[in-house]
């Protein structure tokens, strides 16, 4: 798969800035002992994709009317024009001044920024078909109340990710664990390993002693390792299992 990225403006002052998606998120910082990160799909899901950052702070008003002009925004640099309000109801609208391309085999989702939302606005997810397009889209976002808001520079405004164009061989079925002996079997493995965990660490913290396997003062032991380190329930490893996932950025061409 390759994806091109065209810059609009020969000299952009409001274009904004592309760079692949991180792992971090400063709430996950924030958890005891970082524990956030101890879920792979969401550490996995934090860095699918690549971030797209406004080029400087803004302040975007909605005085809870429909029309276009009900929303305002004011830039911290004078020169940006990236935002507005194109649908009304709210919805602030932003251009990335990139016209990006894939092949046929590909579509580009433009959502909102993953797992790191923010509390005054809802982001808006498309997919668009980037093969033919020969012309920008927009990033969307659903202010929640009308109000005063100021967005940061340093907080994604929205994600892009690839996806298939189609979807085409796609089975499905749905069927009762019974009938599965074996899918059966493994869950009940995991189901009991899982219960008696979450029972050692209740009783760790509860007597402020060490219980079972789960140790005070050493996280490690808090929780089950075996999907982080892609092991199944009978400790064999899971062949072509991630626990990182890198895309590369996008440089330009000589």
């Amino acid at each position: 798969m390759k994806i091109d990225l065209y810059q609009i403006n020969e000299n952009p002052v409001s274009t904004m800035r592309i760079v692949p998606g991180s792992k971090a998120r400063d709430w996950m910082d924030k958890t005891p002992y970082k524990f956030a990160y101890r879920c792979l799909p969401l550490s996995m899901a934090n860095c699918t994709g690549w971030d797209v950052f406004a080029p400087c702070d803004f302040v975007v008003s909605w005085n809870g009317e429909p029309g276009l002009e009900d929303v305002q925004i004011n830039y911290a640099d004078d020169q940006m024009t990236f935002g507005g309000c194109s649908f009304g109801c709210g919805i602030l609208t932003m251009h990335t001044g990139y016209i990006i391309k894939t092949d046929s085999a590909w579509d580009i989702m433009c959502s909102g920024p993953v797992n790191n939302g923010i509390p005054w606005a809802s982001p808006l997810t498309g997919i668009i078909e980037t093969s033919w397009l020969n012309f920008t889209f927009t990033i969307n976002w659903q202010i929640n109340k009308p109000g005063t808001y100021t967005f940061d520079s340093r907080h994604p405004v929205a994600r892009l990710t690839p996806l298939p164009h189609t979807y085409d061989d796609i089975e499905t079925s749905m069927q009762m664990l019974s009938d599965d002996k074996k899918i059966k079997a493994e869950y009940e493995i995991w189901s009991r390993d899982r219960s008696k965990k979450i029972q050692d660490m209740e009783n760790t913290f509860a007597t402020n002693s060490d219980t079972g396997q789960v140790k005070l003062g050493v996280p490690k032991t808090h929780w089950e390792k075996t999907y982080y380190t892609g092991k199944d329930k009978y400790g064999n490893h899971v062949p072509g299992h991630n626990i990182k996932r890198e895309f590369p950025p996008f440089k330009k061409e000589d």
